[in-house]
């Protein structure tokens, strides 16, 4: 790749420029692969663009050859979500429904300005490359809010607020909110220093990340527990950090600052790892390690060696770097 050109897009100064051109855009919502952060630099980047009447698709195919190659437009309105590409759509009752089946989120809106996700604000893409847009199926979307929302409550899975349609979207949303908790910085407690020196901005021990973690997730995922699930590894008791779901979706967290830390958490991950494969009731096991550099963890290793993303239970491991 070191030969290929990347570039990045500012969603800021592309909104800017969209309702500059088009004021009778209401919101901008970003879907698919990189909507939760994930996707290559070879993914397209999937909008929604919201409106209160006629956009040309022409106008915004126009845009986008001018803007970034990597863009993927779907003109919202009346509840069709329409390719200004390739004309496929999706249909819901609404607009919201389409956005909720697309586990869309919103970049921008009339309303309320821009997300303060900031980080999915800047998007990096090849720019010397020919992109394969999304084609969406041109059905009518199954279910509207209320009976996902009775899907997803049969399930034991978030419904206020809706985090995913299925268990990986949720899991994903989860991993996404355990690398975000270590992202505070003095900044954001201006004037007040005891906040400023507090574990949410020195995290010191893997129980300081856990409780973060607690109190950001606790409040939209009302049956999550944590330290409910006992199990037996190396000839003790030990119970999960957080799980959820009835008990099929199990979070375990990890914090390396040394290579000490690396060597005890390599096998802790083999053998829980092992554990819950012969636990027919979970279904994903997440490990989330919080990892200083001096821990010297390779992330690409540790995930090839440890993940199981084919297999039940999932196995999947995040290494966040806080330092």
């Amino acid at each position: 790749m070191s030969d290929q050109r990347i570039e990045t897009l500012d969603l800021v100064t592309f909104c800017d420029v969209l309702t500059t051109a088009h004021p009778n855009v209401n919101a901008i919502h970003l879907f698919g692969s990189r909507r939760f952060g994930g996707g290559s630099l070879r993914s397209d980047i999937d909008l929604f663009v919201e409106v209160n009447g006629d956009v040309r698709p022409a106008e915004l195919r126009a845009l986008v050859a001018r803007e970034c190659p990597a863009l993927d437009i779907f003109v919202l309105s009346r509840g069709i979500a329409r390719s200004v590409i390739n004309e496929t759509y999706v249909q819901g009752d609404a607009n919201a429904d389409v956005l909720v089946s697309r586990n869309a989120i919103c970049l921008w809106s009339v309303s309320d300005g821009f997300t303060k996700e900031s980080s999915l604000l800047k998007q990096q893409y090849l720019s010397d490359i020919q992109y394969e847009m999304t084609a969406l199926p041109n059905t009518v979307v199954g279910a509207p809010i209320d009976a996902l929302k009775a899907r997803l409550h049969s399930e034991g899975l978030p419904t206020d607020p809706i985090l995913g349609e299925t268990t990986e979207e949720i899991v994903n949303r989860l991993i996404e909110t355990a690398k975000r908790i270590v992202a505070f910085t003095s900044r954001d407690f201006p004037n007040r220093r005891s906040e400023a020196r507090s574990f949410a901005i020195q995290p010191a021990s893997e129980y300081d990340l856990q409780d973060l973690f607690w109190i950001s997730v606790k409040p939209w995922v009302a049956n999550m527990e944590r330290e409910a699930v006992e199990v037996r590894f190396n000839g003790q008791a030990k119970k999960s950090d957080f799980s959820f779901n009835a008990s099929r979706i199990i979070i375990e967290m990890k914090f390396a600052a040394t290579t000490d830390d690396k060597r005890e958490i390599a096998k802790t991950l083999d053998g829980l790892g092992r554990f819950y494969s012969e636990n027919a009731n979970v279904t994903h096991v997440v490990f989330i390690i919080y990892a200083h550099s001096a821990a010297q963890i390779d992330c690409a290793a540790w995930q090839a060696r440890y993940q199981k993303p084919y297999h039940l239970p999932v196995v999947r491991v995040e290494i966040v770097r806080v330092d």
